[in-house]
């Protein structure tokens, strides 16, 4: 593993070459040793996240930092438990849309889930008030489920998965079946932190959906053709090629439309040449 420094950031700063990893859970599931072990090999020295050694939380607001890791630049935010601090509704709405400005480019939503201890109803509970504060999709299509304390599990993960509570697997499925096992002691965290990277990596989040006014411009546009062909007194020699230049118009300007951001990309390059 390469090391190419680390810096911490109190700001909200955005680096679309960066990847940035969002660590969530309930208090005492390990997120802040976590976040230390996903750097760790960033560079050596002080871990960059308090760790509580008590039941009580050490994180009671967003930190974050950043850090070169096999060759990626990695950003990691370590946030609270929100239900653990007894904020309103709207106030964990609030804090999720704070975390939500991280959630650019390639990023993924990291789930800390102890595997040494049975889930409760209550943990699901917390996951699923920040699933809905988050308020879209991209929640669960950048959600992997990450089981700390690995060194206490003496079975096979993906055999005890097979037998977990409906709650656990209602997570999982959410989450794609994306999950790793990370031991947060293990001095080389190097492979579970590659094994991490590339299952971030796998993440395809789904196309976005076409424009209402797309939509709309379309089945006008193809109204407007009927109508012309049943409403026109033209002979069909005239109609077949009319309709044709006609419907290579739409098709061109439809994928101009869908395309134009990377079309304007494209002539700003070349105008550059």
């Amino acid at each position: 593993m390469t090391s190419q420094g680390y810096r911490s950031l109190d700001t909200t700063t955005i680096d679309m070459d960066e990847i940035p990893l969002l660590i969530i859970g309930k208090t005492g599931n390990g997120k802040s040793s976590l976040g230390n072990a996903i750097l760790r090999n960033a560079i050596p020295g002080k871990p960059k996240f308090q760790v509580s050694t008590s039941m009580a939380s050490e994180t009671t607001r967003m930190s974050q930092a950043a850090g070169s890791v096999f060759g990626k630049q990695i950003k990691v935010i370590d946030t609270p438990d929100l239900v653990n601090l007894d904020l309103s509704d709207a106030e964990i709405y609030e804090q999720v849309s704070h975390w939500k400005l991280h959630a650019v480019g390639k990023f993924a939503i990291l789930l800390a889930v102890r595997c040494d201890v049975r889930y409760t109803a209550e943990e699901y509970d917390i996951y699923r008030k920040m699933k809905r504060a988050w308020g879209d999709n991209s929640f669960t299509n950048h959600l992997v489920v990450v089981f700390t304390f690995g060194d206490r599990q003496d079975r096979d993960i993906h055999e005890e998965l097979k037998t977990v509570c409906w709650e656990l697997r209602s997570v999982l499925a959410d989450a794609g079946n994306r999950y790793v096992l990370f031991n947060n002691r293990d001095l080389d965290s190097g492979p579970q932190v590659l094994q991490l990277l590339d299952i971030v990596d796998s993440i395809v989040p789904p196309p976005s959906p076409p424009s209402p006014y797309l939509i709309a411009f379309v089945l006008l546009l193809v109204i407007f053709i009927i109508a012309l062909w049943f409403g026109l007194p033209w002979n069909y020699e005239l109609k077949t090629p009319v309709f044709f230049v006609i419907f290579v118009m739409i098709l061109v300007g439809t994928i101009g439309f869908v395309y134009r951001r990377r079309l304007v990309n494209y002539i700003n390059f070349a105008m550059l040449m």
